[in-house]
């Protein structure tokens, strides 16, 4: 994810295929959809993924200074603790 966050670090094949966060995000929890019909215990990891991408797309807001430091740090999540 940190490839989709800086666009300085992508490879070449992922900057020609235009795939963004967005995308990015849909195809990762389709495929957890699909998974989760096989498999229920990945249900529980549904959540911890929609985290990743919201953190995810709130540091890319950050570095495009579309927002401050203090609204990256208030926009924490009491669910997951490091």
């Amino acid at each position: 994810m940190k490839m989709m966050v800086d666009p300085a670090q992508q490879p070449q094949e992922i900057r020609s295929r235009e795939i963004s966060m967005a995308k990015l995000e849909a195809i990762t929890l389709d495929a957890l959809a699909t998974l989760s019909k096989n498999n229920p215990k990945y249900l529980t990891k549904t959540p911890i993924v929609k985290e990743l991408f919201r953190v995810a797309k709130m540091e890319a807001r950050y570095k495009r200074n579309e927002i401050g430091q203090s609204e990256l740090a208030l926009s924490r999540s009491p669910r997951y603790s490091c």
